[in-house]
């Protein structure tokens, strides 16, 4: 009784999952790399997101805390408030939106995914 005519006697160069067609050592690595590479796409893209999520807001509080410090130690600055407010939430928040995306792209250009070497 032979055990691998569905893969036409050869397990190691095909494999027929479903028992439908043999599909190649070839076609079996490109899934995995193609699985792999997706699946650490989505995990940074994850992780931007959430960077973005608390990153950003927290950035800005911090920006407006800076100048509801500057006003209650200068208290003539009040009517600069609200624009010190916005323009320190602005920019705090541009850059750690900055930040959260160098961190994306660096993670996902340089360091390639650890599922590669199970795809080999």
């Amino acid at each position: 009784m032979n055990l691998y005519t569905y893969v036409g006697n050869n397990p190691l160069r095909y494999r027929d999952p479903l028992g439908l067609d043999k599909v190649s050592a070839t076609c079996r690595y490109l899934d995995c790399v193609g699985e792999c590479v997706t699946g650490q796409f989505t995990q940074n893209l994850s992780a931007f997101g959430r960077c973005l999520a608390v990153g950003v807001p927290s950035a800005a509080a911090v920006g407006v805390a800076a100048c509801v410090a500057i006003v209650v130690s200068e208290p003539y600055l009040l009517p600069a408030f609200q624009v010190c407010a916005g323009l320190a939430a602005t920019s705090t928040a541009a850059v750690m939106a900055s930040v959260c995306f160098f961190r994306f792209n660096v993670e996902d250009i340089l360091t390639p995914p650890l599922c590669l070497i199970a795809c080999s």
